[in-house]
């Protein structure tokens, strides 16, 4: 935290939710109107981030700065936001997917938008875009694992192999970032060896599951475990990690940190004007370099200590493909028993 905190430091000063068992309506979308109308919100815009607040503050005051606007934060735990919500701000592409299946989410419509952010990265049905991108990435200590074993690993399936019987340590399956994996290994393979994937790595794991990649990787660089997967952001930012990327860029998955605009919001309009801003270029960088990830919008400059991430990773065909296997995964690793 404390490097992502400096970064994002430097980088200021160069760059100066309801549920019920009755079926909702699907929720009405949000349509462009006049900048000046989005530059003068009435009353605070709530947004429900699931980044702490040091990291959503600056790019949020920059906001107000810029246009005038004012803002509520909250904390919304991944997959879940409170319901008196305006913007949501979701941590992975699993989770978001729940969220908008749910029908909590409304589209915006917004040309702006369109233009800023890739349509491989944004939602088909516009309930949802992705503002900062990352790897999910091998890591391991260098100290217990070799150069040469390292070359074996051509994917993810790679730690189905026997040499990493008892090396092996991964995350709980409830992490957004491991669900949307075992999504991706269904839509490489077929779903039966998909699950044999999931399974063998079961076996070859050296204890128990962690519960989130922070508790995983700061068992790696202890010398707790050899090796595992968590995602490129956070392990850039852990001494005693490192990362291993995929000769093939296309074999490493792209999750995304995502925001979209609550179905129960009180002013739409003005929550999808912060939407928009945040997908243009400047705050775009802003809002990436908090975290360390990559910005969404390809105009929006790199932060140093991940610049060097973007030739490892290739923008998918489309996010929404991936997303609509999410349930058929969260099936899959109760059948596989990851935990």
């Amino acid at each position: 935290m404390p490097a992502r905190l400096k970064l994002a430091s430097l980088y200021l000063l160069l760059v100066a939710a309801c549920s019920s068992d009755k079926q909702p309506e699907p929720a009405a979308p949000v349509e462009a109107e006049p900048a000046a109308a989005d530059r003068a919100p009435p009353g605070p815009v709530v947004v429900a981030a699931a980044r702490p607040p040091q990291m959503m503050i600056p790019v949020l005051e920059g906001w107000r700065a810029e246009t005038g606007g004012r803002f509520e934060l909250a904390l919304a735990d991944d997959g879940d936001a409170p319901a008196q919500t305006d913007l949501v701000v979701l941590g992975s592409l699993a989770d978001t997917w729940d969220i908008a299946e749910a029908d909590e989410l409304r589209p915006v419509f917004r040309d702006s938008i369109n233009s800023n952010i890739d349509a491989r990265l944004r939602d088909a049905e516009s309930r949802w875009t992705a503002l900062s991108k990352r790897g999910r990435v091998v890591v391991y200590n260098p100290s217990l694992v070799a150069v040469a074993d390292l070359g074996s690993l051509q994917d993810y399936a790679s730690l189905r192999e026997e040499r990493w019987r008892g090396r092996l340590c991964l995350s709980s399956s409830a992490v957004g970032g491991n669900r949307l994996l075992v999504a991706l290994l269904i839509s490489r393979h077929d779903l039966r060896e998909a699950e044999r994937i999931v399974r063998d790595w079961r076996a070859n794991l050296a204890g128990a599951v962690f519960a989130d990649d922070d508790s995983l990787l700061d068992a790696i660089a202890a010398g707790t475990c050899a090796i595992g997967i968590a995602d490129s952001n956070d392990a850039a930012a852990t001494t005693g990690a490192s990362i291993h990327w995929f000769a093939d860029p296309a074999a490493t998955l792209v999750d995304v940190t995502t925001a979209g605009v609550s179905r129960h919001a009180a002013d739409p309009r003005q929550a999808a004007g912060l939407l928009e801003w945040l997908t243009t270029e400047t705050p775009n960088a802003l809002f990436a370099i908090q975290d360390l990830e990559l910005p969404a919008n390809p105009s929006s400059p790199a932060g140093n200590l991940v610049d060097g991430h973007a030739v490892h990773l290739r923008e998918p065909v489309s996010l929404s493909d991936l997303g609509f296997l999410v349930e058929e995964a969260d099936l899959l690793v109760e059948r596989a028993r990851y935990p």
